[in-house]
C-alpha cells in the first residue's frame, strides 16, 4: 500500500470470513485510514466477503457518494 498514492475506498463486509478483521491483515485494512490519508473505509453490517456481488444495492450507493456521482 505504500506506492499507491491516490485516494482509496474500502467497503468492507462485516461478516467477512475470508478476510475477517480480527485477523492481522483485517486489522491492517481497518487501521489504515488512520495511517494513510485520502483512505475512506466504510463498514457494510450483515455482508461478507463478496458484497458488490451479493448487494450491489448497497454498495454501488457507497461507490458513487465516494465518487461524487449523486
Amino acid at each position: 500500500m505504500p506506492t499507491v498514492v491516490c485516494p482509496m475506498l474500502i467497503v468492507w463486509g462485516e461478516l467477512d470470513s475470508i478476510t475477517p478483521k480480527d485477523f492481522p491483515l483485517g486489522q491492517y485494512f481497518i487501521r489504515l485510514p488512520e495511517n494513510r490519508e485520502q483512505t475512506t473505509l466504510r463498514v457494510v453490517k450483515g455482508e461478507g466477503h463478496c458484497l458488490q456481488d451479493d448487494n450491489p444495492a448497497v454498495v454501488n450507493p457507497i461507490i458513487q457518494d465516494w465518487i461524487g456521482l449523486l
